[in-house]
């Protein structure tokens, strides 16, 4: 059957927006099933380019967002700062960290928090902070020698920061004041004011001369460098000596009859991990497409082909455990590719199988958004993680629509059946499942608070929920599924988190599989994420449209993550899980 492309690729490590976004519990595996993971579909689908010519200069500004025991901003740091060594004035180079809210972990304070200063990784992160700051401020010269040194361990944070100062030779008493003192919790707090203004959510985030950038798989000095150097015209004396990036072969075989098959946004992540890649893309529905299909022995699309040329990249041990042999002995990239280019399609009134059943007479469209059993009210199903960048951006999306068409639809928030974003994320959505049940009314003004800031404490409030009777319901549901019994028994894990099963049989039965999943009349359906392709999408539902389908709204994409601005049509891709 033709489907809609799921694509989970991964950007590798320096530009992953968020330190949680780890791969998830289908990531990584070799059963063919799966491709490479984009961590958290990563919020790095908004990075700048480095080809951007207002960036373009002497020197460069280079902003980075971290924690300093996470591993995805560790690595991070391991790629700016030998950069930063290597351009000296040419970059100028700032490193502030982040926090979150106190009432995000209500009841863990003892755990997360010291006085107001709360961090993903606990009490030893907030302490590790302080560390870097410290020696930042009292010893500047050899600040990034620090990091360096501290981070070869960097979960042994703040323990290990005497060894290295003794190495490095620092000033331990003034550091160790500093450190023990109210001076480095007002260095830290200013620090995380700076993220928070700079809109960091996620370690590690990094912005160029203001803008955000990425370099998809820059996880070295020399790519790092490499990309700064372009984004500042190369002018700095260091920039004339960084070796020029491996030619590496590719083909990529797509087909013009799929609509979602959006192979230039993986040529695009390519470029991040190999820079000299040269791509040339087949289109199936021509011979010699169809040549390429046939003689690399391919199954579904589109198809990411390399020869021996990888094999030399930096790159190349990334990749290597996604990649298998062709039949004409080259490698193919798994993504996680659906489209199979010999079946039905569902709505060209064509025999495209040449089985003698056209469109929705044939079986293989059976559950296909064409072919879907058709309603006098639809039923609408988001399934999301209520801190999932990607999830947020499909609510902002459905928000308008739930609107336009009110009660023509019957519209529920629902949530994937584990969680990625640690305690604050179940507890979350057990108090946005019982707010949707019990007081229905007031979900929506609750949700459309929740998905400017994630301020859930302030929104409770804006929405006038009932309190003691949301209580109730979160302690009740939270018995009936053990969502906190099953949060503290990592036996009960799905991989490296934790189950949700609230709607566990929903999930089951429509295949959702991560962040976000839309369902309308029992079929997982594709759709980009602006309101007017959400409207087009839903509308296919019904039994006759309503005059609301004709109406015209916004078709730009919301942004990822918090927040209501506007985003880019490549954030439109991106998934949680």
């Amino acid at each position: 059957m033709k489907r809609e492309l799921l694509i989970i690729f991964v950007l590798a490590i320096v530009v992953l927006s968020g330190c949680v976004y780890e791969d998830g519990p289908f990531s990584n595996t070799d059963d063919g099933k799966t491709g490479l993971v984009v961590g958290e579909g990563v919020e790095s689908s908004e990075s700048g380019s480095v080809d951007n010519p207002a960036s373009s200069g002497s020197s460069a500004s280079v902003e980075l967002y971290v924690m300093s025991q996470c591993p995805f901003g560790v690595k991070a740091l391991d790629a700016v700062i030998p950069a930063k060594k290597e351009l000296g004035d040419a970059m100028d180079l700032q490193i502030d960290y982040i926090l979150y809210p106190k009432q995000s972990y209500a009841g863990r304070e003892a755990s997360f928090c010291i006085d107001d200063l709360c961090s993903m990784h606990g009490i030893a992160e907030v302490k590790g902070n302080i560390a870097h700051l410290c020696v930042q401020k009292y010893e500047p010269s050899k600040h990034l020698d620090f990091i360096s040194c501290v981070d070869k361990e960097y979960s042994k944070l703040p323990d290990n920061w005497e060894g290295c100062a003794d190495q490095l030779a620092l000033n331990k008493n003034d550091i160790s004041t500093c450190i023990n003192g109210d001076e480095g919790k007002t260095l830290l707090r200013e620090s995380a004011a700076r993220a928070d203004a700079a809109g960091a959510s996620g370690s590690p985030t990094i912005k160029l001369d203001g803008e955000s950038f990425g370099r998809g798989g820059a996880t070295t000095a020399t790519d790092f460098l490499r990309g700064v150097c372009q984004a500042t015209g190369n002018g700095a004396a260091a920039c004339a000596d960084i070796p020029q990036p491996v030619d590496v072969n590719a083909v990529v075989v797509t087909d013009s009859n799929c609509k979602t098959c959006n192979h230039n946004a993986v040529i695009s992540q390519l470029r991040g991990l190999f820079p000299g890649i040269k791509t040339k893309v087949y289109d199936y529905a021509t011979a010699e497409g169809k040549s390429m299909y046939e003689t690399a022995g391919l199954k579904l699309l589109p198809a990411f082909i390399f020869d021996e040329s990888v094999k030399k990249a930096d790159a190349y041990d990334q990749i290597s455990r996604y990649l298998q042999p062709t039949q004409d002995g080259r490698y193919e990239l798994r993504t996680g590719s659906t489209w199979d280019p010999n079946a039905e399609i569902c709505d060209n009134s064509l025999d495209d199988d040449g089985d003698g059943a056209v469109d929705c007479a044939d079986s293989e469209c059976k559950g296909t958004l064409a072919c879907m059993e058709k309603k006098t009210v639809p039923t609408v199903e988001a399934f999301v993680m209520s801190h999932c960048p990607f999830g947020t951006q499909i609510e902002k999306g459905l928000i308008p629509v739930q609107e336009l068409l009110g009660d023509k639809i019957d519209f529920k928030i629902k949530f994937v059946n584990y969680a990625m974003h640690g305690d604050k994320e179940i507890y979350e959505q057990l108090n946005q499942y019982c707010i949707q049940e019990e007081q229905t009314d007031k979900y929506m003004t609750y949700l459309k608070c929740f998905l400017k800031d994630g301020q859930s404490d302030a929104c409770l409030i804006e929405a006038d929920i009932d309190a003691e009777a949301l209580k109730e319901c979160t302690d009740e549901v939270d018995t009936e599924y053990q969502i906190t019994a099953n949060f503290n028994d990592k036996t009960t894990w799905m991989g490296n988190y934790p189950p949700f099963k609230v709607n566990e049989k929903e999930v089951q039965q429509y295949g959702v599989r991560g962040s976000p999943g839309l369902v309308v009349n029992g079929v997982l359906v594709s759709s980009a994420r602006d309101p007017q392709s959400l409207l087009e999408t839903i509308c296919q539902g019904f039994t006759t449209k309503p005059a609301e389908c004709s109406q015209s709204l916004d078709t730009t994409n919301p942004s990822s993550g918090f927040g209501f601005e506007a985003g880019s049509a490549a954030a439109s891709a991106g998934s949680c899980g």
